[in-house]
């Protein structure tokens, strides 16, 4: 039913599951870094951003035994990340803070690090229309091209169906175009 992928994936939750410190380290070694970038984009500072990454590990590890594994691992884990990024938020008050344009090149997967984005936009004038979003439409675009998940992942993290995901996305994206002053590229 699966793809060979989602087969090999599940067989190393399921060792991870079953104590495997080698399938575990694989599982950190693959969702780490994205479980990082996702807390930084959500305005976390870098060492939040690595404390809610290896909370989110930490959490996984106390309930991963109690884990049936149905293709679903992903959605489980960012719905924990997002969870706790969201109780780091609320926490501590936190005003936008400036981040540094060759972090957000290294924290980002569209763009390989030292290299450019391909978009004549500055990443401050990037992050400054993120900014005028609502936090729901930051979460959405964070998930989906920061955390690199799925639509279908998506709709398990934050509770809502497939289409409803992507007209919202549809409309983040129109807005965000909106704010870069790029509304009207591409419409004629």
């Amino acid at each position: 039913m699966g793809s060979d992928r989602d087969v090999i994936h599940a067989s190393i939750v399921a060792r991870a599951a079953a104590g495997d410190t080698a399938a575990w380290g694989q599982l950190v070694d693959h969702y780490g870094e994205r479980l990082y970038r996702y807390a930084r984009s959500r305005g976390l500072d870098p060492d939040t951003a690595e404390e809610v990454a290896q909370d989110c590990f930490v959490r996984v590890v106390s309930k991963l035994g109690d884990y049936v594994e149905a293709g679903r691992f992903e959605p489980w884990l960012f719905t924990i990340a997002r969870n706790l990024v969201l109780d780091e938020l609320r926490r501590v008050p936190r005003r936008p803070q400036a981040i540094d344009p060759e972090e957000l090149v290294a924290i980002s997967p569209e763009v390989p690090p030292g290299g450019e984005p391909e978009s004549p936009i500055s990443l401050a004038g990037l992050e400054d229309a993120m900014a005028r979003l609502s936090e729901a439409e930051r979460d959405l675009l964070c998930l989906r091209y920061v955390g690199g998940i799925s639509f279908v992942e998506m709709s398990g993290v934050v509770g809502e169906n497939v289409n409803t995901l992507l007209a919202r996305h549809k409309r983040a994206l129109d807005k965000l175009r909106a704010i870069l002053g790029g509304a009207s590229d591409g419409d004629a």
